[in-house]
């Protein structure tokens, strides 16, 4: 169960770096503002892990914040529940 739940979070992650990283096409080192909610449970972590650590084998720079006024990046990857009183909601 806690696999699958995992699996359908990171493909969300996935889902939307796909449609925020169109703006950056083209683009040799975009850069990539990822914000967060204050606390992400340990399947989103390792999410999280996976996808940086993607980012980095491909040259991709990327910061980790938490606020949208903190972006700086030409794509904005949020992450976090869709309820509650979180960043992402």
């Amino acid at each position: 169960m806690h696999q699958y739940i995992f699996h359908k979070a990171l493909s969300s992650i996935c889902l939307l770096f796909a449609i925020y990283s169109t703006a950056i096409a083209g683009k040799q080192n975009p850069y990539v503002s990822i914000i967060t909610d204050q606390s992400i449970g340990s399947s989103v972590q390792h999410g999280m892990n996976k996808l940086t650590k993607n980012l980095e084998k491909q040259n991709i720079s990327y910061e980790l914040i938490r606020s949208l006024k903190q972006a700086k990046g030409t794509a904005i990857l949020i992450v976090g529940l869709a309820s509650g009183n979180g960043t992402a909601a």
